[in-house]
């Protein structure tokens, strides 16, 4: 069949509409694949000027926003003035960094007279030791990744549900599933300068304030996001992790 000029025209014309909707669709597509979910960080952080600030979530502990941020626990304290027991609120603001806030001094006009107390029966709680003599290992099984630059910590794979231990003596800090990327999640403080930490557990048998003997059990190995049964253990000094595998036994 022949068709005139005209209708030559429309014809093209309409091939070239319709390969200018194709190219369309796949950009718009292309876009829609790239503009994925913003990093948990982008999330829950903001700043003012040069000065860094995180919005605390339900669940968030001092600990668990340090361990977050790599961030010593201590340094928060004094960025953010906080007081024991360093209690935290959702949608409350902290400082990630800056400099530490002086605080002024008080000075006693008066003098303070010296009040003798009653001695009472209470056990004090024992301070945390300053050294850690012995890192035990927290499961039995195979490390299946190392430390390195991307992971912090080892990760051990072996059956699922296996006992997780505590690898030294101990308070737990932070026990549940409130920090992204980590599942279920049990933070124990050794000392001033030592956390360890054990992620994507099934089942937790510690909670926050509990202290804990190296060798406890503490949880059971669970799956990570991925389906994969393992444990991500971390070790941390000052903030900064180290590798694990520099202090167990």
């Amino acid at each position: 069949m022949k068709y005139s000029q005209k209708e030559n025209k429309f014809c093209f014309s309409s091939h070239r509409l319709r390969h200018y909707a194709c190219l369309i669709f796949l950009f718009l597509c292309s876009c829609a694949t790239y503009h994925t979910q913003a990093p948990v960080h982008d999330i829950d952080t903001y700043k003012v000027g040069n000065t860094l600030f995180c919005r605390i979530q339900n669940g968030d502990t001092l600990y668990a926003v340090a361990w977050r941020y790599e961030l010593d626990y201590r340094t928060l304290i004094q960025l953010n003035q906080l007081t024991p027991p360093y209690a935290l609120h959702a949608g409350q603001s902290l400082r990630l960094n800056g400099e530490t806030p002086s605080v002024p001094q008080t000075i006693y006009k008066t003098p303070l007279k010296s009040t003798l107390l009653p001695k009472t029966n209470e056990k004090k709680q024992a301070p945390f030791p300053n050294r850690i003599t012995c890192w035990k290992w927290p499961a039995r099984g195979k490390i299946i990744q190392s430390f390195s630059s991307r992971n912090k910590g080892i990760n051990l794979s072996s059956v699922y549900q296996a006992p997780i231990y505590a690898a030294a003596d101990g308070e737990v800090v932070y026990a549940g599933n409130g920090l992204k990327r980590y599942g279920h999640l049990v933070i124990i403080k050794h000392n001033d300068s030592y956390l360890s930490a054990y992620a994507f557990n099934d089942q937790l048998f510690v909670r926050e304030n509990e202290s804990v003997k190296a060798g406890q059990r503490i949880a059971t190995m669970g799956k990570t996001p991925a389906g994969k049964i393992q444990l991500h253990f971390e070790i941390r000094k000052n903030g900064k992790p180290i590798d694990p595998l520099s202090l167990l036994q």
